[in-house]
């Protein structure tokens, strides 16, 4: 399918980070729409305007997303995808038969993502279609799909082809590390050489156990290190893509640096574990209580003292 050159581009503002900035979301071929959390469409790119052959796209703005474009059970499948990023924030990727309004069938690998405020709250949900000729076309490298959805999130893509070990890794996923795009070549090894080795094994266990069928996504928290030597906290989500046998052949998903917070936790914890060791090695009595002066906890020392049992 080849969208018509003669296509208006009609878009509804929308105020998304780095939006503007990204001429070539209007230039790309993957279709782009912004669904908000009351199932309102509010964006579709102009590859998806020229697919649909919508000519004025405008009337669909700010109205329920145009669900007559799917015929029977994948009208029902796109607002179950829907509903379950909405529910658990999490990307969900499904193949969607779609009909124009010329009646041509369309097969789309499409990619329901959402995005998160600076609060880590849900504020909408990109979803992102990539024409397939065949639905055994799964193959078919897709990542820009997914770097189009998170413009405006700061995460990094990453997307693992299975079978030959390659793996795409997006300019924010490197900078994250401190590298600029031509630093890192598409190897898993990139990945592995720079993960902190005690996270190693958890994380490819917790991989495994999502390909085997354990888990419907794997969603872990590791290390790596960045060009400076310091490490950087990760929190990875993915979900895998599998063929007609049930056998992975992929695995994408996205880096959120974490590492404020994960220090804020560790400082946390050593100061709680310095209270606790200066608490229980004290030779004055202490007791500690509530309000109500009910006590919630008393060091050995005020045990020794009173002949107060610990319970």
């Amino acid at each position: 399918m080849k969208p018509s050159e003669n296509t208006s581009k009609k878009k509804k503002t929308f105020s998304i980070s780095k939006m503007d900035s990204k001429v070539w979301i209007e230039s790309s071929q993957v279709c782009t729409k912004i669904v908000d959390l009351d199932f309102n469409l509010q964006y579709m790119s102009s590859a998806g305007i020229a697919a649909l052959c919508i000519d004025d796209v405008d009337t669909y703005y700010n109205k329920p997303y145009p669900l007559q474009f799917y015929p029977g059970e994948y009208r029902d499948i796109w607002k179950e995808c829907y509903e379950e990023v909405k529910s658990t924030q999490k990307v969900v990727s499904k193949d969607i038969l779609a009909i124009s309004l010329k009646g041509e069938e369309l097969w789309f690998d499409s990619t329901f993502i959402p995005i998160l405020d600076e609060n880590r709250c849900l504020e909408y949900i990109i979803v992102t279609s990539v024409y397939i000729s065949h639905r055994t076309d799964k193959l078919q490298q897709v990542n820009e799909r997914l770097e189009l959805a998170l413009l405006g999130n700061n995460d990094g893509v990453w997307d693992w082809n299975l079978l030959d070990n390659s793996v795409y890794f997006s300019p924010r996923w490197k900078e994250m590390l401190g590298y600029q795009d031509n630093e890192i070549i598409n190897e898993f090894s990139q990945w592995e050489s720079r993960a902190h080795p005690d996270d190693v094994p958890r994380v490819l266990e917790d991989i495994q156990g999502h390909i085997n069928g354990n888990s419907e996504y794997v969603d872990c928290v590791h290390r790596l290190k960045h060009k400076e030597g310091h490490w950087v906290w990760i929190h990875s989500r993915a979900k895998g893509v599998f063929d007609k046998d049930g056998n992975a052949v992929r695995l994408a998903g996205t880096h959120t640096d974490i590492t404020e917070h994960k220090n804020m936790e560790l400082e946390l914890l050593k100061k709680k574990t310095e209270f606790q060791a200066i608490y229980e090695g004290n030779k004055d009595a202490i007791a500690i209580l509530d309000e109500a002066s009910n006590f919630l906890q008393v060091n050995n020392a005020y045990i020794e003292m009173t002949g107060m049992s610990e319970e």
